[in-house]
């Protein structure tokens, strides 16, 4: 089931880059093109942000410390959200930050967990 967890967690890094990107073509000057991308981008980081936090549940040492899984799921979810909010909204810029930056916390999280 790690492998599973960690390919979520892959999946989810890679929405929250693609919103990234589209708020760097957005700079550029191609709306279009940045709207479009950070579209995908957001749901592609919300699907594996749900994933990730599904998965966590079934991780081995799930129920002995369960505080910074929790906490790693929490991080996803809101990356998830914060990335799908970006892509929805046409405006990856200022929200792409935040989703990496949430991706990047639940990365410490589960890090901690180890």
């Amino acid at each position: 089931m790690l492998f599973v967890h960690d390919l979520a967690r892959g999946i989810a890094g890679l929405g929250c880059f693609l919103v990234l990107l589209a708020g760097w073509i957005e700079r550029r000057g191609d709306l279009r093109g940045a709207r479009r991308l950070a579209r995908r981008g957001g749901f592609i980081a919300a699907t594996g942000a749900a994933a990730q936090a599904a998965s966590a549940l079934f991780l081995p040492g799930a129920a002995g410390s369960a505080l910074p899984l929790a906490a790693s799921a929490g991080a996803a979810l809101a990356s998830g959200f914060v990335a799908l909010l970006a892509g929805l909204s046409g405006k990856p810029r200022p929200s792409g930050f935040l989703a990496a930056l949430l991706w990047l916390a639940s990365l410490f999280f589960h890090l901690a967990h180890r």
